[in-house]
């Protein structure tokens, strides 16, 4: 029945006494895996290293803007994955060759939460229904872990759940990334774009969740590559 019932106040564990019921409402915009910060407003003195509660507020802490991928004009070098859920799931291949000179769309993801989900559903969608006409555009998710069969049941999960039509879901070998893409050590979520060769948009995200403009830019910038 308790929630968050320590805070560090000067270094000494103070314990805070609330109740679920009283900030349910609250923390239903935090559900579904985002990223939260929680404010608590506490009233009355410390009495016997113990707060009373009065108010909570839950804020959601949106991702931020970092420098992560290759510089627009760069060649996309070419780069292994293991394909979980796309038409060679459990071989080892390289989506960057097969795909060519197409219009690409890759997904470098270090975490998941509902906004990089609900990013990849409407690209899925957008490829499936209207980018992929002739095998015009493509798109692929790279997961970046150093727990390889975790995240690769995570991407199975992911797939059971989203039912993705258009975009396979890959996992690279470590978190790093690919050293030829920069890939951004604050980067939760690296969106990469290029055409014929060359990269048109680099944009990272730091861990939190993705804004809906953001998320608008991204897709916008997806619909402008397939032109």
């Amino acid at each position: 029945q308790r929630l968050w019932p320590f805070l560090s106040v000067g270094g000494k564990k103070i314990r805070i006494e609330t109740k679920l019921q009283v900030v349910r409402d609250q923390i239903k915009a935090c559900q579904g895996g985002e990223t939260c910060e929680v404010e608590v407003e506490a009233g009355g003195s410390i009495q016997s290293s113990t707060i009373l509660v009065n108010k909570f507020r839950v804020v959601r802490r949106d991702a931020t803007h970092v420098k992560s991928g290759p510089d627009r004009g760069d060649y996309p070098s070419a780069f292994n994955v293991i394909d979980v859920t796309g038409p060679s799931s459990g071989e080892k291949l390289c989506y960057r060759c097969q795909y060519g000179a197409r219009p690409v769309v890759a997904l470098f993801v270090r975490e998941w939460d509902e906004s990089v989900l609900e990013l990849v559903g409407s690209l899925d969608k957008y490829i499936a229904e209207e980018g992929a006409e002739e095998k015009k555009m493509a798109a692929y998710v790279v997961a970046l872990s150093d727990d390889s069969d975790a995240t690769e049941k995570r991407l199975q999960a992911i797939q059971m759940q989203r039912r993705l039509r258009a975009i396979p879901l890959t996992l690279y070998e470590n978190s790093r990334g690919p050293l030829k893409y920069s890939i951004g050590s604050a980067a939760n979520l690296t969106v990469v774009m290029w055409v014929d060769s060359q990269v048109e948009f680099a944009q990272g995200f730091s861990s939190g969740s993705i804004g809906a403009g953001d998320m608008n830019e991204v897709l916008r910038e997806a619909r402008k590559l397939g032109l």
